[in-house]
């Protein structure tokens, strides 16, 4: 259920296992032709992201370096580009892509398959009950459909992205509700699109930084295309005026991650600003009280966790849901009583170690955006800055923190070792301080109001 890049991802990987497998999608199929083409012309109301900037960091890569090599090669053919800041290991470079063409490059890959059916058009209706496998757990055969078939398999796969129905169809089906975690995240994204026109910078730094009151992204992606992202604490009502493409415009002008690409020698402005908020954290399991709501039922991807989008986590996460779920089936039958429960034991500890991550992440920048609006008191001594900042001026550093920004290891593992923060307490006392931020908080107000607006 579901042919977003983790839905098409998992359906290749089991493909290329032998599994035979049907992909129903509710939105349109992409229109034919090249990736400028999908981009104007592809409508993808079941994804609202999607033209949001996005980056795919190296762990994306690694997994399909390793498992669909020819759908890389086909990413390259389309003109996406490498992600290397300054990475000392391949498996530390990520990809350069607009959303809609990597998911183009895997529709097409799994439209190809001939162990693969797509079926558009199509959402769940309802799932199909079959006997138990596990008495009193409620066991699924297939779906339901929309279209008034039903389509019949061994194993479901939610692969519906983080408005997955599957609450509500387990409601439906008699089961006990999933076990939901979820925060909001509290931040507000706007984003702006543009083309390189003329000579661009190297892309050879970090293409971020966080200041007090906001975060500046800079993403390339592919065939001349790039995106800068501004967010910020979603309660900040100075920084709404980013809605506005002039104000948004001359922030991005004075920023060290953005101000020589927006340059208006070097790229022009695509569109307006497209915002994004209102976005939720949450970790959903399929069991309660160690037994399975359902069986003959998984979920890969955002139906399992989705996390804040800044962090350029969900595919690769979402791949790697695909991978532990390919291999549990080749240890058990999809109507094994254990299947579920053995799927989660594989999944859960990535999953809870991510979530935390993200969670944690979240908790903290706010607490510095909303302290530097004088919010409140002085926030907590940041480790993450602190070893961020040292990794600048450190290799052995800088490859922990690229393992990070991957998605190769949640920070508090990284953390967790005890040499890498005698390594950042050891720099520290003999480091420059950190650049001061080219925007205070009374000019930022300035440049995005004309007078200082607290709140």
């Amino acid at each position: 259920m579901g042919a977003g890049p983790g839905g098409l991802g998992a359906a290749l990987l089991l493909a290329e296992d032998g599994h035979e497998v049907t992909v129903i999608e509710r939105d349109e199929p992409p229109p034919g032709g090249d990736p400028e083409e999908i981009w104007r012309d592809w409508r993808r109301p079941g994804v609202p992201q999607a033209r949001q900037i996005h980056a795919f960091f190296g762990r994306n890569r690694a997994i399909l370096r390793a498992e669909l090599p020819a759908v890389l090669d086909d990413l390259d053919r389309a003109g996406a580009v490498r992600l290397d800041y300054g990475a000392p290991a391949e498996d530390l470079v990520g990809i350069g892509a607009r959303r809609t063409t990597l998911e183009l490059v895997l529709r097409r890959r799994v439209e190809e398959h001939p162990r693969i059916d797509v079926l558009s058009r199509v959402a769940a209706r309802g799932l199909q009950r079959a006997a138990p496998v596990i008495p009193g757990v409620p066991h699924v055969d297939g779906v339901r459909t929309t279209v008034g078939a039903t389509v019949d398999a061994d194993l479901v796969v939610d692969a519906a992205g983080r408005r997955s129905p599957l609450p509500r169809l387990l409601a439906e089906l008699g089961a006990l509700p999933p076990h939901d975690e979820a925060e909001a995240d509290g931040f507000t994204y706007w984003t702006q699109w543009f083309r390189v026109t003329g000579t661009p910078p190297v892309d050879a730094t970090l293409p971020f930084a966080h200041y007090d009151s906001f975060t500046a992204v800079r993403f390339t992606a592919d065939v001349g295309w790039f995106a800068v992202c501004l967010t910020g604490a979603a309660d900040d009502r100075v920084l709404r005026q980013l809605r506005d493409q002039r104000r948004f415009l001359a922030i991005a002008a004075v920023l060290p991650p953005t101000r020589e690409w927006v340059d208006p020698d070097v790229a022009t402005p695509q569109g307006g600003i497209v915002p994004m908020a209102n976005i939720l954290s949450r970790r959903r399991k399929l069991e309660r009280a160690g037994k399975p709501c359902v069986t003959g039922l998984v979920s890969v991807g955002d139906a399992v966790a989705c996390n804040n989008p800044m962090l350029g986590r969900g595919v690769a996460l979402g791949l790697r849901h695909a991978q532990h779920l390919r291999d549990t089936l080749r240890d058990l039958a999809p109507n094994a009583p254990d299947f579920t429960t053995e799927y989660s034991r594989r999944l859960e500890p990535e999953v809870d170690a991510w979530y935390a991550d993200t969670v944690g992440w979240d908790r903290s920048r706010l607490a510095t955006m909303r302290q530097a609006r004088g919010a409140t008191g002085p926030p907590p001594p940041d480790l993450r800055a602190q070893f961020l900042h040292a990794a600048h001026y450190d290799a052995t550093l800088y490859r922990a923190f690229l393992r990070i920004l991957n998605a190769f290891e949640p920070a508090a593992q990284v953390f967790a070792n005890p040499a890498v923060l005698a390594r950042v307490n050891e720099l520290l006392p003999d480091l420059p301080p950190p650049p001061r931020p080219p925007l205070d908080r009374a000019a930022l107000e300035e440049l995005l109001g004309g007078r200082r607006v607290h709140g």
